[in-house]
């Protein structure tokens, strides 16, 4: 299926943030976000990446692996949480100001908010590798960041 590594993170994050789940229940609600169910292939070695970064825990209930979010896994959510909505009060401050004095420049402002948002912003991005921000980028606006070099 070739999913997102870093979006697949991102969303057991969120999901493991809301209830402790197995990786099999997180499948299904990833499914639901994504339209498609991604692959154990993808799943578990996820789930072994994000435990070896110490963002989320298993345990064995019976023949269940049960994963949680850790407290620096929360932390992590939370400082990200805040930092986004700061970030974004100020970003819709200043895209209504640049907004009106460049109104041609809208799309460019929207794709500088993209690539700032995870580049300095993200305590996620450790999770999330730099090349699916190009990915992002070009699937939104046609174009890397890099292709504005020669606009």
């Amino acid at each position: 299926m070739g999913e997102k590594k870093g979006i697949i993170n991102m969303l057991i994050i969120k999901f493991l943030s809301d209830s402790p789940s197995t990786g099999y229940e997180l499948m299904k609600k990833i499914e639901k976000v994504l339209g498609r169910r991604p692959s154990s292939g993808t799943i578990y070695p996820a789930l072994k990446s994000l435990e070896r970064s110490g963002l989320i825990e298993s345990c064995r209930e019976g023949k269940r692996i049960i994963y949680r979010l850790t407290t620096l896994g929360t932390e992590h959510l939370a400082r990200f949480k805040e930092m986004k909505k700061e970030y974004l009060e100020w970003y819709e401050g200043m895209r209504k100001a640049f907004g009106e004095v460049f109104p041609t420049m809208k799309k460019d402002i929207d794709e500088m908010k993209l690539i700032f948002t995870y580049e300095v912003l993200s305590p996620l991005r450790d999770i999330m590798p730099s090349s699916e921000i190009a990915v992002l980028t070009r699937e939104k606006y046609g174009r890397s960041s890099k292709s504005r070099e020669g606009d």
